[in-house]
């Protein structure tokens, strides 16, 4: 009995020993196809000209890099069987789309490397679960916008790098973590210091004490109303913003009157701050500014009066001005005859754009583009709005004419207007917004070194318009 039961303790012994060692060469088995390298549970296939995450990959790994090579989507679920994995490495690819729960809500993953890849969504859920990660990159990469709770779920995280990206904006309470130390937005399009996201207030005086946020390279202007009282709380933190172009208007004077005062700013005021506007200031260090030249002007739209009528034949492009100063700078917002509105945010419209100094070029103009165009230019200081009335004319045709007839017109005609900057055609049906007028002769001719342009309209001879011989090459005759 005692032999029976000393060899079912030796097989039951063999039995689990050989399970055992069958469990841990399937799990910690380095993938020699492809060929990673392994060393503990750290296994690194990087540079191997990947397309899509390999499945053998063992599942008790706790660092994982698949940096530098050609992976362009995430399979769903791929991450699922790694429950151990503390530190993934995806940067060097091609990613373009984070889908939702991305990561499968791995709560072991600490670092998470997304830096350079072609990066243009991501989903508001991608990183859920994800509430052990500590540092995230998701640095050169083409983001514009952040959909509001991405980063709800990172309760643990410290570091994000999201710099090299187009962001322009950011949405409200972006980053919740209050472990949050350190953040860089460098290299971005943000057009205004992002204050309550990337400065709250909520934050414990330890996650401040060695706060550093970078805002770099941005084409930051001015800073909310509210953020003196933001700097003085964030009194230890670090704040970069070189190569931006702040405003030097009125708005700025809390900022200079409590660093000068000797309150404690998170800005290296002469090295990082200098004027980007207006002209007379630009270049200049804010520290030393006199108090005095920090002013604030009402917008003025100089470059057109009110109720300007635009004609423009149908299919040529059009561009209606609205040049518009002020301090700090006004911004600029188109209403279009049907109600909508075209501003510096507004993506994806070909037909309707809006140029840096405030105009609002119109292609491929339609009957359908007639109307009241409204341009409004505001700042905290003043609202100024001017009108343009677009009248979109069908092409007329015209027909020449012998030499003697072009005589017979010159010699009688009846006005003249300044020298052309357009092509004729635009002229004849600038001139001509009723299509049923009679055009008897359109014709064109040297006389000299001028360029006669003439019609019959009506039974009336016009010389329409008339230009030196160096712009001949500008005036197509019809």
């Amino acid at each position: 009995m005692a032999m029976a039961m000393e060899f079912n303790r030796r097989y039951i012994f063999l039995l689990v020993s050989c399970l055992l060692l069958q469990h841990l060469a399937t799990v910690t088995s380095c993938p020699t196809s492809p060929a990673c390298s392994c060393d503990g549970t750290d296994v690194d296939c990087d540079s191997l000209e990947l397309n899509v995450i390999p499945t053998n990959i063992p599942t008790d790994t706790t660092a994982l890099s698949l940096s530098q090579n050609q992976i362009s989507a995430l399979s769903v679920d791929v991450f699922c069987p790694f429950d151990s994995l503390q530190t993934l490495d995806l940067s060097y690819n091609h990613l373009e789309v984070l889908g939702e729960a991305a990561f499968c809500r791995l709560s072991t993953i600490v670092t998470l490397d997304l830096s350079h890849n072609s990066l243009r969504d991501i989903h508001e859920s991608t990183f859920d679960g994800l509430s052990s990660v500590q540092t995230l990159r998701l640095s050169y990469n083409n983001l514009k916008t952040l959909p509001n709770g991405s980063f709800s779920d990172l309760a643990g995280l410290k570091t994000i790098d999201l710099s090299h990206n187009s962001l322009t904006e950011l949405p409200e309470n972006i980053f919740l973590s209050s472990d949050l130390n350190n953040l860089d937005l460098s290299y971005n399009s943000l057009t205004s210091f992002p204050l309550s996201q990337a400065l709250p207030l909520d934050k414990s005086f330890a996650s401040i004490f060695n706060y550093q946020l970078k805002v770099d390279s941005n084409r930051i202007t001015t800073f909310p109303s509210s953020a003196s009282a933001h700097f003085e709380y964030y009194v230890w933190a670090t704040v970069t913003m070189a190569d931006n172009a702040i405003s030097c208007d009125c708005e700025l004077l809390p900022f200079t009157n409590m660093h000068k005062a000797g309150i404690y700013s998170p800005f290296d005021w002469p090295v990082y701050l200098a004027c980007g506007s207006p002209d007379w200031l630009q270049g200049q260090q804010i520290y030393y500014l006199d108090t005095a030249e920090l002013t604030c002007i009402a917008p003025n739209i100089t470059s057109t009066a009110q109720d300007q009528d635009v004609n423009v034949v149908q299919g040529n492009s059009t561009i209606l001005t609205c040049d518009a100063t002020g301090l700090p700078n006004p911004t600029i917002v188109w209403t279009l005859p049907n109600g909508n509105t075209i501003d510096s945010s507004t993506e994806g419209n070909t037909k309707f754009t809006l140029s840096e100094t405030g105009a609002l070029n119109i292609a491929d103009t339609e009957p359908a583009d007639e109307g009241r165009y409204k341009c409004v230019a505001e700042n905290t200081y003043g609202t100024v709005a001017i009108y343009h009335n677009v009248t979109v004319m069908k092409r007329l045709i015209s027909e020449t004419v012998d030499n003697s007839t072009q005589k017979t017109l010159l010699s009688s005609t009846q006005a003249v207007t300044s020298p052309v900057t357009e092509s004729e055609h635009s002229i004849w049906n600038s001139l001509i917004p009723d299509e049923a007028m009679p055009i008897t002769v359109i014709v064109s001719s040297m006389v000299g070194s001028v360029l006669i342009i003439g019609a019959s309209i009506g039974g009336v001879n016009l010389c329409i318009t008339k230009c030196t011989a160096a712009k001949i090459t500008q005036v197509v005759p019809i």
